[in-house]
């Protein structure tokens, strides 16, 4: 991605926050205290999650003969969710110590949507629970990008950013909604459970 672009990713990803927290339709994420990740950790994240979006990006444009970004929103719900899925296994590894535990991305998973099967239950209860407010953050986001096609084409902000730019937005919603969970807290589980 070029550098000149850097301030388009940039608001994209302050406009999924903003979305994520302030929209009543899609707000998943809280407005308290969240725990933070340490720089190291934080570049961690990044260049996992970043090696595997560029080998999505690769795959969707490589196999998909659309050359617009508005032709390819419909299909790319999965995609969204196993970004955001993986980013918060990731995250939980970290937050938990077991950053030596390898995160796999298995791109099989890509297309059932499902990114997240190393985190215990609980957690993906917690997911679970928010699963149609994701849906409607991807759909804010891809009428976002789709809004600004002209623009995009003018920078020479080609697919491939645009998509990344997305799947980025999703990685960084997953991050922040993990730092969010009271990790010690399995209410839902239990309450799950005796029912």
């Amino acid at each position: 991605m070029k550098e000149s672009n850097f301030e388009i990713v940039q608001s994209f990803i302050t406009e999924s926050f903003d979305i994520a927290k302030n929209d009543i339709d899609c707000q998943i994420l809280l407005n308290d205290k969240a725990e933070k990740l340490d720089k190291v950790e934080a570049q961690y994240h990044y260049d996992s999650m970043l090696g595997a979006i560029n080998i999505i990006t690769d795959y969707i444009i490589k196999n998909d003969s659309s050359k617009r970004f508005i032709e390819l929103s419909n299909s790319l719900l999965p995609a969204f969710n196993y970004c955001f899925d993986k980013s918060i296994e990731l995250v939980y590894n970290l937050r938990t110590k077991q950053e030596k535990k390898v995160v796999k991305f298995n791109f099989n998973e890509l297309y059932e949507g499902m990114g997240g099967s190393g985190v215990p239950e609980y957690i993906q209860l917690k997911v679970t629970s928010v699963i149609i407010k994701i849906a409607y953050i991807h759909s804010k986001l891809c009428s976002i990008i789709s809004a600004n096609e002209l623009y995009y084409k003018e920078m020479k902000f080609p697919l491939k950013d645009q998509l990344t730019m997305y799947l980025l937005a999703a990685t960084y919603i997953g991050a922040d909604f993990c730092l969010h969970i009271n990790l010690n807290n399995t209410d839902e589980m239990d309450s799950f459970l005796e029912n």
